[in-house]
């Protein structure tokens, strides 16, 4: 009984023995515990030290001995070090010796370790730390794409709540941090005021578009005429003219919003229609949805300096038949790049829209009645022609409000041009005479400059790209 007791009590002594060296290795390696109050601080000691060709392990072991600081190497440090060190602390000479190889080091509280951060190293856990970086202007994703590729194996993205986890030694979480801040800022606004209007041919006069031209030869050259005595138009001035001509029922005004928009971001304007149908099969029967309407699709690229470079894709379509029960379309699109100074309008004119207008007045029930329901009223038709104009207005936000003063003492209004670059242009249209909506053979694209005033056949040279 007396020897199963000692047996016992022999058992339970080794297996707390076990718990407590298994404890305290287990604490040094936590880098929370290193980093505590409770972790001794870092030697002071100040050494002196000269080395030429010397083996790199061989100069740590002589800096552990003038230090009378333990220094624990991984088994593949290797190298040889030629340096001049003098009056400097433990830390100091680690940083100076170990730089040109890409080793690290990490105080443990009782000594130094040292060693390759790489994941796959057994000691990595001592070597290295992990912390969570928040992101509030760029995804997670982008942002972990974007850093070095050397970050690859300390950089973890988490979409979901939008943040990096970065595990890697002291250095390198300074350096990712360092790097995230410029990219993770709030990209530049632009705000957008957009214009889109179908004009009558009076109103297209009256606003000095059908003034604008290409020359002869296709050159990049653009040339408008006016009177000497021309008026400068701002934005706001074309707005108030619009819509005074939308009261003459000379212009329409399809669209007149204001939006912000971030940069590299793009926004889709939608006026029209969504129509179903359905196409019936042997086995199935499925609903499908067209969008008969005008389209606006916005994209600001960049914004530099003031200037936003603006790419502006409009497209129209309408059904203008039936084929076996499914809607024939008819589209109009067109694309194109610009270049706009803070207040400055681009213009595009203008897509000639041909346009039948039916009008019929009379008696209920009786101008309905076959051969002889024109006794009982009256039915009129009228053929026209509209043309889609969009003016687009872009500022950057934060830019100055004010504009440089006239020579006059007046505010200088910011005049409504468009100075293209890069742009690429097309229009398609139908094919057969006579159909309703974009009369064939009738499109003409005006991309670019409305500049009032300038003085007669003054050219303005601008970048236009047709494919």
């Amino acid at each position: 009984m007396i020897a199963r007791r000692s047996w016992t009590r022999l058992g339970m002594a080794a297996a707390l023995a076990l718990v407590l060296l298994w404890a305290v290795p287990a604490g040094a390696q936590s880098p929370g515990d290193a980093a505590g109050p409770s972790a001794s601080p870092e030697p002071a000691a100040r050494i002196q030290l000269s080395l030429f060709e010397t083996d790199l392990r061989e100069a740590l072991n002589e800096l552990a001995y003038q230090s009378r600081v333990n220094i624990l190497m991984t088994p593949d440090i290797q190298g040889v070090v030629t340096a001049e060190l003098q009056d400097v602390t433990v830390r100091e000479a680690l940083e100076t010796l170990l730089a040109p190889f890409g080793y690290t080091f990490r105080w443990a509280g009782s000594f130094y370790l040292v060693g390759i951060p790489d994941p796959r190293n057994l000691a990595f856990g001592m070597l290295s730390e992990t912390v969570a970086i928040p992101l509030y202007y760029i995804p997670a994703d982008r942002a972990a794409a974007l850093l070095s590729d050397f970050f690859d194996p300390y950089v973890k993205a988490d979409p979901q709540v939008n943040r990096l986890l970065v595990t890697g030694p002291p250095e390198v979480v300074a350096r990712v941090r360092h790097d995230v801040a410029l990219l993770d800022r709030p990209p530049a606004e632009v705000e957008l005021q957009v214009l889109v209007t179908e004009l009558s041919g009076n109103a297209v006069r009256e606003l000095g578009l059908d003034r604008l031209s290409f020359d002869s030869l296709g050159d990049l050259a653009l040339g408008v005429e006016t009177s000497p005595d021309a008026v400068s138009l701002s934005y706001g001035q074309v707005e108030a003219h619009i819509r005074a001509l939308a009261q003459k029922e000379e212009a329409t005004v399809r669209g007149n919003p204001r939006l912000r928009v971030q940069e590299g971001r793009s926004t889709t304007l939608f006026a029209g229609q969504r129509q179903f149908f359905l196409i019936a099969s042997e086995q199935t029967t499925r609903l499908e949805e067209i969008e008969a309407g005008l389209r606006l699709e916005l994209t600001v690229s960049r914004v530099r300096n003031g200037e936003v470079i603006l790419s502006i894709a409009p497209s129209t379509s309408q059904v203008v038949s039936h084929m076996d029960g499914v809607p024939v379309l008819q589209s109009s699109e067109l694309s194109t790049t610009v270049r706009l100074a803070p207040g400055e309008t681009a213009v595009l004119a203008s897509l000639d829209m041909a346009q039948d207008l039916a009008t019929r007045r009379g008696t209920p029930l009786l101008s309905d009645i076959p051969l002889i329901g024109w006794l009982f009223g009256t039915r009129s038709s009228q053929e026209g022609s509209r043309q889609l104009t969009i003016f687009v207005t872009a500022k950057p936000l934060g830019a100055d409000e004010t504009m440089a003063p006239n020579p006059g003492g007046t505010q200088a209004s910011p005049p409504v041009k468009g100075a293209v670059s890069g742009a690429t242009g097309s229009v398609t249209g139908p094919t057969s005479q006579g159909a309703p909506g974009l009369a064939a053979g009738a499109a003409t694209v005006w991309v670019g400059s409305l500049l009032l005033p300038i003085p007669r056949h003054r050219l303005l040279r601008v970048q236009y790209l047709v494919p």
